[in-house]
C-alpha cells in the first residue's frame, strides 16, 4: 500500500499515535495541574524541551506558573536572551506565580524591562530580580511599582533605585533589597510603608543620599538590616516604627542614628555591631541606645561590640534598662569573659533569664582587677550576684570548649554561683582530652554533692 494514499496516511498516523501513547501513557493519564507541577521542578530549558514529546506536551510548558531564568546556566548571553524572549512570547496569558531573573543588563535594559512588564501583566505574585553589569542610567519600569498582585519582591541591584512618585504596593508582604542605593527621601518612605508589608530585609544597601529613612509599615513584624563600610548610612537618621515587630536583626557598624519606637511585642533580637578600628563616641552611644530599645525582648543574641567596654564611658552602663521579659541570652565575641562589665549588668538586670549560651570561648580571669561588677571572692563566686542565678537560670550552654585553665575556672564559678541551674551543656573541641572531660564530670559531681538547689545534669557533646 502506498504511504501517500489516504489509507496509507491513516495507517501511518495511527502508528504514530500508538507510539505516542505507548511512550507516555502513564504520564498522560495525569491531569494537567499535576504535569505542570512536575515541569516546575525542572530547569526552565528542560521544561521547554518537553514540547517535543507529543502533541499534548507541545504547549503544556507555556502554562508553568513559575518562570526561573539564570544567565549563568547558558553558554553565552545571546542564547540566554533569545531563550527568555521565546519563552515569554510563547507563554499563554495564565497568571504567573513566580518570575525570577538573574542576568547582566549591559545594553539590553529595554528588553529586560519588557520582560518585567510582561510578568506584571500576568499578575505575578513573587518577583526576584538579580541584575548586574548595569550601564547607567537604568530605571525599572513604573508598572512594577503599581503591581496590585505582587506579594513578594526580591531585588539585588548595585545601582541607584529610582522610585516613581506613585508607589502602590498594596499587597506586598515580603520585601528584600540588596546593594540598592536609595536617593529619594519621600519615595523611599512610601516604599517602606505598605499596609500589607510584614517582612523587610535591607542587605548592604546605602542611604547616604537621604537625610531621613522612614520605615513605618503598620503590619511589619520582621526587620533585618545588614550594613557595611561600603554601603553605610552616614549622616542619615533612620526612623523605625516597630509597633508590631517581633523579630529584629541588625548587623554592621553604627554610622547613623537609629530611632526605634514601639517594640513592645519584640520576641527575638539579633545584634551584631562592629565598631571598627576607628570607633567614635557617637557610635558607642548609638550602641547603648540601640540596646536600650530592646528592653522588652524575650530572646537576645549579642555579637561584636554593641556595648563597648571602655573605662571612660562607665556612665553608659547605668543607662541600660531592665530586661524583665528576657528568658534566653546568647553572647559572642568579647562577651565570654565572666568579668565583662556589660555582661554583668545585663545579667543582673534580667531577673527572668532561663537560658544562657556562650557561643565562643568562655573564660574567667583569676587575677581580674575589675571588682565593680564581677569580682572573685576566696571561693570563686561572682559578686555582685545576678538574681537570675539564684532563681530562674536553668540551663547554661558553652560552645567551643577547649578545657583551658581559664575555661575550667569559668565553669567552676558558674557551678558555684548558679544555684538554680539544672542543665549544663558543653560542646567540647576535638582537642579536649579524656582527662579534661573527666575533670568536667568531677566538677559537676562535686557541685551536686555540696548543696546546689537542683541536681545538675551534664551533657557533653
Amino acid at each position: 500500500m502506498d504511504a501517500t494514499s489516504p489509507a496509507g496516511e491513516a495507517k501511518c498516523r495511527k502508528r504514530n499515535e500508538n507510539t505516542d501513547i505507548s511512550c507516555c501513557k502513564k504520564l498522560c493519564d495525569l491531569p494537567d495541574a499535576l504535569l505542570l507541577r512536575i515541569l516546575e521542578l525542572l530547569p526552565m530549558e528542560y521544561a521547554v524541551r518537553t514540547s517535543v514529546l507529543s502533541r499534548r506536551w507541545e504547549f503544556l510548558w507555556t502554562s508553568i506558573p513559575n518562570l526561573l531564568f539564570d544567565e549563568t546556566e547558558f553558554p553565552n548571553q545571546t542564547l540566554f536572551m533569545n531563550f527568555v524572549e521565546r519563552a515569554l512570547v510563547c507563554r499563554d496569558c495564565s497568571s504567573m506565580n513566580a518570575f525570577s531573573l538573574s542576568c547582566s543588563v549591559q545594553s539590553d535594559a529595554a528588553r529586560i524591562n519588557a520582560w518585567i512588564a510582561a510578568a506584571v501583566r500576568c499578575n505575578v505574585q513573587k518577583l526576584e530580580l538579580q541584575l548586574y553589569d548595569i550601564e547607567q542610567p537604568y530605571v525599572l519600569p513604573c508598572c512594577l511599582f503599581r503591581c496590585k498582585t505582587l506579594t513578594e519582591f526580591d531585588l539585588d541591584m548595585p545601582i541607584n533605585l529610582r522610585i516613581p512618585s506613585l508607589v502602590c504596593f498594596r499587597s506586598i508582604k515580603v520585601l528584600r533589597l540588596e546593594q540598592v542605593n536609595f536617593v529619594d527621601n519621600d519615595c523611599t518612605g512610601e516604599l517602606f510603608s505598605g499596609p500589607a508589608l510584614q517582612e523587610l530585609r535591607l542587605t548592604r544597601c546605602s542611604w547616604t543620599a537621604l537625610k531621613v529613612l522612614k520605615i513605618s509599615a503598620p503590619n511589619l513584624w520582621r526587620l533585618n538590616i545588614s550594613v557595611c563600610d561600603e554601603y553605610d548610612g552616614r549622616n542619615c537618621q533612620v526612623l523605625i516604627n516597630g509597633a508590631r515587630l517581633t523579630r529584629f536583626h541588625y548587623c554592621g557598624e553604627l554610622f547613623c542614628d537609629y530611632d526605634i519606637s514601639g517594640l513592645d511585642l519584640l520576641v527575638k533580637a539579633y545584634i551584631n555591631v562592629d565598631m571598627g578600628s576607628q570607633q567614635t563616641v557617637d557610635q558607642i552611644h548609638r550602641g547603648y541606645k540601640l540596646l536600650r530599645k530592646l528592653s522588652n525582648v524575650k530572646k537576645l543574641t549579642l555579637l561584636g561590640e554593641v556595648v563597648k567596654d571602655l573605662d571612660e564611658h562607665n556612665e553608659l552602663r547605668n543607662t541600660l534598662p531592665a530586661f524583665r521579659n528576657l528568658t534566653d541570652l546568647k553572647v559572642w565575641d568579647g562577651h565570654g569573659g565572666l568579668e565583662c562589665r556589660q555582661l554583668g549588668v545585663i545579667l543582673r538586670r534580667s531577673p527572668c533569664l532561663r537560658s544562657l549560651e556562650f557561643q565562643e570561648v568562655i573564660y574567667y580571669c583569676t587575677f581580674s582587677c575589675r571588682m565593680d561588677v564581677f569580682s572573685q571572692t576566696f571561693d570563686g563566686i561572682l559578686d555582685p550576684m545576678p538574681p537570675c542565678f539564684l532563681s530562674s537560670l536553668k540551663k547554661i550552654t558553652i560552645c567551643f570548649f577547649y578545657a583551658t585553665d581559664a575555661e575550667i575556672s569559668a565553669v567552676r564559678v558558674l557551678l558555684r554561683t548558679a544555684k538554680a541551674l539544672e542543665e549544663l551543656v558543653i560542646h567540647c573541641d576535638e582537642s579536649c582530652s579524656e582527662d579534661a572531660v573527666g575533670d568536667l564530670r568531677h566538677l559537676v559531681e562535686m557541685s551536686n554533692l555540696t548543696g546546689s538547689c537542683h541536681a545538675i545534669r551534664l551533657i557533653i557533646k
